[in-house]
């Protein structure tokens, strides 16, 4: 629909993208926050290879721009974004949208290598992910703790 790139976006970067605009208030999200709200949505948690996959496919897209480790929606897909974003629709529903929105495969289970060049992003390495998730980990439980030590 209004994929501009010659290249296929694939689940994860739907999910991705989601996740980026649910949490960029205007002023930019955080690896944490991106990777709390990919729990939140698909109640799972990003591998490194699938945050650098989408986040090369999205920026070369002209969708996510990063600045000095704040991720932010841009271009076609804030204006798509702001279109929804109060309309206060499911999360499968937001998720089918942004397949739509970036001509994405469906679902399917996949392989993306670490490895593989073509889809290494410049500063994102599998110990900030690791890192990103036990700050994720860490607010939960400090959260629970707080929730329990409140109640009479």
């Amino acid at each position: 629909m209004q994929n501009d790139t010659l290249s296929d976006f694939v689940w994860s970067d739907v999910w991705l993208i989601l996740a980026i605009a649910m949490t960029d208030n205007g002023s930019g999200t955080t690896l944490t926050s991106i990777i709390a709200a990919g729990d939140f949505i698909n109640h799972a948690i990003f591998t490194g290879p699938e945050l650098r996959h989408g986040l090369v496919m999205l920026t070369r897209a002209g969708y996510v721009d990063e600045i000095e480790g704040q991720y932010f929606l841009v271009g076609k897909a804030k204006t798509y974004w702001a279109a929804r974003r109060e309309t206060r629709r499911l999360v499968d529903t937001l998720l089918k949208d942004f397949e739509k929105f970036l001509d994405a495969a469906p679902y399917s289970p996949q392989d993306l290598a670490a490895e593989d060049q073509e889809w290494q992003y410049p500063g994102l390495t599998d110990e900030m992910v690791d890192q990103a998730y036990l700050e994720y980990i860490e607010k939960i439980q400090t959260t629970k703790k707080i929730r329990k030590e409140s109640k009479p």
